[in-house]
């Protein structure tokens, strides 16, 4: 597969799916509900990823996709290990992404934004999104949130090593397009 990747049909991105598709440039699955593990691990020319009715990524889903710029996850609420192994380097290696915008996500596991990664946007408005590990999130990248959780973030588990880095989204719309 080379170029733009349309299709409407695909309900999940299988495990290994689009796995060294070097030439892929992007993909828009209006449909796909879950990006198995390896799904689009090593798509190297990868830049643009949209699927608006993910709502869970498994392990090494986006791993290696170092020309991706752009990932379009509206409904995501799950980061997870999947069916067979962890839940890491989700976007590991992802030398070209600077923004992870996940609305929805309630519970992030091993997903391992890379150091390259600026922002993390957490728009979670009714409650503190579950961190498993600490390590998930490098330096120096910041973490923006709804300005009414900004201190409960600031101590939650896991959230807490960050503190220094957690801002209240309503206060950088020019990063986070404006309120949570």
């Amino acid at each position: 597969i080379k170029g733009e990747y349309v299709n409407d049909r695909v309900t999940r991105v299988g495990t290994y799916a689009f796995s060294g598709c070097g030439k892929l440039t992007s993909v828009y699955m209006p449909e796909a509900l879950s990006v198995e593990l390896y799904g689009f691990e090593k798509c190297n020319s990868l830049k643009i990823a949209s699927l608006p009715k993910a709502t869970t990524l498994c392990g090494w889903a986006f791993f290696q996709c170092t020309a991706l710029e752009e990932v379009y996850l509206p409904e995501v609420t799950t980061i997870s290990p999947g069916s067979s192994g962890g839940s890491r380097n989700v976007f590991g290696s992802c030398s070209s992404l600077r923004k992870v915008d996940l609305p929805n996500v309630e519970d992030i596991g091993d997903a391992s934004f890379p150091n390259t990664v600026e922002a993390v946007i957490v728009r979670r408005t009714d409650k503190v999104c579950a961190l498993r590990y600490a390590t998930t999130i490098f330096s120096p990248t910041n973490i923006y949130v709804p300005k009414v959780l900004l201190e409960n973030y600031k101590v939650a588990t896991n959230w807490s090593t960050h503190a220094d880095r957690i801002r209240a989204i309503e206060d950088y719309p020019e990063i986070c397009g404006g309120e949570a």
